[in-house]
């Protein structure tokens, strides 16, 4: 659990540059997804589950399928605590 928690940690400090990326204008996201804080928070998930991979990888870890669903259970368990932080680090409310 320790490196799902680095990632988690990292991508958590790196939400307000997320949140800034996708409210550039020219991408014109705003037209095709209506609740902006669910639309981040997608975002947020792809990013802890993508650096995990990348993490695991690099240091040759075997994830088993049965311990991978146990993390995105735990991820996705924790929707409200990102969205929290999500709504304070991009001051929207």
């Amino acid at each position: 659990m320790g490196l799902f928690q680095e990632t988690v940690e990292d991508t958590s400090s790196e939400i307000p540059a997320i949140a800034a990326l996708l409210r550039i204008n020219k991408y014109d996201l705003d037209q095709t997804v209506t609740n902006e804080l669910d639309f981040i928070l997608g975002a947020v998930f792809s990013q802890i589950i993508n650096r995990f991979k990348i993490y695991s990888t690099n240091r040759s870890m075997k994830i088993s399928e049965s311990d991978l669903d146990e993390l995105y259970l735990l991820l996705f368990s924790k929707a409200e605590e990102f969205k929290n932080l999500i709504l304070r680090s991009t001051n929207t409310s």
